[in-house]
């Protein structure tokens, strides 16, 4: 009699290089994933928020010039001057952030920083108020002082740059006290430790560098002839930076693997390469794909891309029980080295540049429909922003009616610098 039900057959275990390549596809896909989303956010922020940011700055135009006509009244005192000076240096960077702080309005804000500073400008001169400001005020000593006041604010404020620009710090290499024969490991170790003092030496010389165009830039306007690489809004040597505007901050691919420099690599490529060479061809169809192929693979190698070779030679040489042993080690220590390049993905493309970093922090969320709601929330937040100021705007015309309001802004920003003092968030109240 025939038995019922035959014995099933066994799986054949994954190999680790199998369990790494899997993990390593699946991070790829995700990474992809996000860089389409975040993309898309970007894109919309460009489409859907940029306007809206336009429109909310404009309407704080108005109350902007009231409160410039305001400030040079002699009755105000020392803690509503500071009080206002403050409120007009937060509008002139909203403004001058939306590409709106220029002709009359920008001479406007150079005659009040004249005023606080004693300077005397020109008006009959066919050089502009801003640069006769910049000329006037070169090492005064009030700049001096102004700038050792605001040092903490301006080292913080370097700190973020670098951050968005350069990304976060790589991996510190650990240090290792013992010798290990595995010279593998040494060559990623060396190149961990290499990485990370490339990023350390050249965040300090961005750091340098900073620090003193903004040490050059303190308390006074930008104009159209300052180099574009400084400070970008021209009232404001420090807030008031666009994301929508300038080029993305250079970042590398974050998929990318380490180029290894051992035979493995080479033989990989060179086994791939012998299959793919279009001399060989005569069929011109298959000629044209070979060509094709052979300039990914090319590309592959310059480039560094472990996986893209590795994948290459599975498809076109062999499977991964072709891979010599002794390279199949090589290859699985880099494929480890690629999977914790690839975990960090997501937060290395969302420096990608300014525009990238700000959709992030406001508007990713795994959920589309929390996407959909963050836009709306701040465009609605931009709407009363706007109403808000054209309300201010209408009613703030005398010194009676901005007193009250210096006032509020003074307790609230008291209340805030003791919370901030205690280590206490301001969201617990």
């Amino acid at each position: 009699m025939a038995p019922l039900a035959k014995g099933r057959k066994k799986r054949k275990k994954p190999s680790e290089f199998q369990k790494l390549w899997a993990r390593a596809e699946k991070l790829k896909q995700r990474n992809e994933r996000f860089r389409h989303q975040l993309d898309k956010i970007a894109q919309r922020m460009v489409r859907d928020v940029k306007p809206a940011e336009e429109d909310a700055a404009r309407a704080h135009i108005p109350l902007l010039r009231n409160l410039l006509k305001l400030a040079r009244r002699k009755s105000l005192t020392q803690w509503e001057r500071m009080e206002l000076d403050e409120w007009i240096h937060e509008l002139a960077d909203q403004i001058a952030a939306a590409g709106l702080l220029e002709g009359e309005l920008q001479d406007e804000v150079a005659r009040y920083h004249a005023f606080r500073l004693d300077i005397d400008l020109d008006e009959s001169s066919d050089t502009p108020l801003a640069n006769q400001l910049l000329d006037q005020i070169g090492e005064s000593a009030e700049e001096q002082l102004a700038t050792v006041q605001q040092m903490p604010e301006i080292e913080e404020m370097i700190e973020c740059i670098l951050d968005e620009t350069l990304g976060p710090c790589p991996t510190e290499p650990k240090k290792h006290s013992h010798h290990t024969d595995d010279l593998f490991a040494d060559e990623l170790e060396a190149e961990t430790a290499r990485v990370y003092e490339e990023y350390q030496k050249r965040r300090e010389e961005e750091r340098e560098r900073l620090m003193r165009e903004m040490l050059e830039a303190a308390n006074i306007f930008d104009d159209e002839d300052i180099d574009p690489d400084e400070a970008e809004d021209a009232f404001s040597a420090f807030g008031g930076s666009n994301p929508f505007d300038g080029p993305p901050a250079a970042s590398a691919d974050t998929d990318k693997g380490p180029l290894l420099s051992n035979d493995a690599f080479n033989r990989l490529f060179r086994s791939t390469a012998s299959k793919l060479h279009p001399d060989r061809e005569t069929d011109m169809a298959r000629r044209e794909e070979k060509h094709r192929l052979m300039s990914q693979l090319l590309a592959a190698r310059e480039e560094g891309d472990v996986m893209a070779v590795i994948d290459m030679y599975r498809q076109h040489v062999g499977d991964d029980d072709s891979l010599p042993a002794a390279d199949e080690q090589q290859l699985i220590a880099a494929l480890r080295q690629q999977i914790a390049t690839l975990e960090e993905g997501i937060e290395k493309y969302s420096y990608e540049s300014p525009l990238h970093r700000v959709a992030y922090e406001m508007f990713y969320f795994s959920n589309s429909r929390k996407t959909d709601q963050a836009f709306r929330e701040h465009l609605r937040s931009l709407r009363r922003a706007a109403a808000e100021a054209e309300r201010m705007g209408r009613e703030i015309r005398t010194l009676k009616t901005l007193k009250p309001v210096l006032a509020q802004r003074y307790d609230d920003r008291a209340f805030d610098r003791a919370l901030a003092r205690f280590g206490i968030p301001d969201e617990g109240f």
